[in-house]
């Protein structure tokens, strides 16, 4: 994939061998991503077998280390996310998030799955630069579920299954109906009404 990845302004490092601490601890960065592809995703995780997409970004950090403030934008349009587990195929796939502070505003995402459409929105507090509190729905307005893979729910096997592969892999199914995660980052609630 093609990255085109720049930065400037000032972000202070410290050192876990020495105990030397900078006076001045101050943010004042920007880092932009143009013309780039979700290829990116590879790398960063083992979920993503491929992908492909439009992604450009843009984020503001100032403030400090202990006390961030962010502020930008991720766009993702046309997105192809093929998956390890979970989601096999992700068609159409597109993100319109917002940072604000100290607020990840997800504006809209969703994508294809399947035969099946979601759709999502919410936002993720942030202290520092982790996640503090989620606040995120997810529905599947389309009549058709989308298609996911859940290799922790794999059947069982045993003598009789052995030789029919389908009931000793994974566990697959059509999902449809509406889920949120919403609580502190420590021990947040997944909620909802779904149908297999």
């Amino acid at each position: 994939g093609r990255y085109t990845l720049s930065g400037a302004g000032v972000f202070p490092l410290v050192s876990k061998t020495t105990s030397t601490v900078t006076e001045n601890r101050d943010i004042d960065f920007s880092v932009r991503l143009m013309d780039s592809n979700l290829g990116l995703l590879q790398s960063l995780s083992s979920e993503v077998k491929q992908a492909k997409g439009s992604v450009e970004a843009l984020l503001q950090i100032e403030g400090t280390s202990e006390a961030p403030s962010l502020h930008g934008s991720v766009r993702i349009q046309h997105g192809d996310i093929v998956g390890a587990h979970y989601f096999k195929h992700l068609r159409d796939f597109h993100l319109v998030a917002d940072f604000d502070g100290n607020d990840l505003v997800l504006s809209e995402f969703g994508g294809k799955s399947g035969e099946g459409e979601f759709k999502g929105s919410g936002h993720i507090l942030y202290s520092g630069f982790e996640p503090k509190l989620y606040d995120l729905h997810l529905k599947i307005p389309s009549a058709k579920g989308i298609e996911i893979v859940v290799p922790e729910l794999a059947i069982p096997g045993s003598p009789l299954a052995k030789n029919i592969h389908f009931l000793t892999s994974a566990s697959q199914a059509l999902v449809k109906g509406h889920v949120a995660l919403q609580g502190p980052a420590e021990a947040p609630v997944f909620s909802g009404d779904v149908a297999l």
